[in-house]
């Protein structure tokens, strides 16, 4: 666990984002390290993008 923490400040030092997060228990951790930014497909599934056709 020391390691995963001292790489949240990394993170969070550089305003990196934490990706692949998938469920609630990964975002409290995230958010418990200090982690500022999170993303993955607890918030939104991947779309396709579209050109209008």
């Amino acid at each position: 666990m020391v390691i995963v923490k001292a790489i949240c400040k990394l993170a969070k030092a550089k305003s990196l984002t934490a990706e692949y997060v998938e469920n609630e228990a990964q975002r409290e951790l995230q958010l418990e390290a200090g982690v500022d930014y999170l993303q993955g497909y607890l918030f939104g599934k991947l779309q396709l993008l579209t050109d209008g056709e």
